[in-house]
Order: C-alpha cells, then structure tokens, then sequence
C-alpha cells in the first residue's frame, strides 16, 4: 500500500477510536425495556454439585464442600421457585 494512504487509514482509525472514547457507549436496554430478572441459583448449585462431585476424587474436602453449597443453592432455589408461584 502507498505510504499517504497508510497515513490516511492511520489517521481515520484514530479519529474513531477517538469518537468511540469521547461519546461513551450509551447503556443498552433490552428488548422489552425492563431490568433483567435476577438470577435464580438453583443453576448455580446443580453446577456447583457437578464440579464438587469431580473434585472429591483429588481433592476430597474441597469437592465435598462444594457438594455441599451445591445442594444448599439447589435447595435454596427451589424454594424460590415454589414460592414465586
């Protein structure tokens, strides 16, 4: 490529980054408008089991501790999940 083109495209790609950094993102709403609904941690705990139950075989504690916190969020999330209906 030509040596005043490169300084060109050097030029034009500064000046929008410059713009992006200057205006800001504007936040972002979603497709209804409203806040996102808070998360349930029923999802969290069936992961938190999962990992708990394979890290029990090298490291026994750690992994049943996380079995453990697995279940209270399972537990935890239900319960918000039954009493929202």
């Amino acid at each position: 490529m030509e040596p005043e083109k490169r300084e060109d495209l050097k030029e034009l790609a500064f000046s929008l980054v410059r713009e992006e950094l200057i205006r800001g993102e504007e936040p972002q709403q979603g497709a209804g408008g409203s806040a996102p609904a808070p998360m349930n941690p029923l999802g969290v705990g069936a992961l938190f089991f999962v990992l708990g139950a394979g890290l029990s075989f090298v490291f026994g504690p750690v992994g049943l501790a996380l079995m453990v916190g697995g279940v209270a969020f399972i537990v935890w999330g239900a319960v918000i999940s039954w009493l929202k209906k």
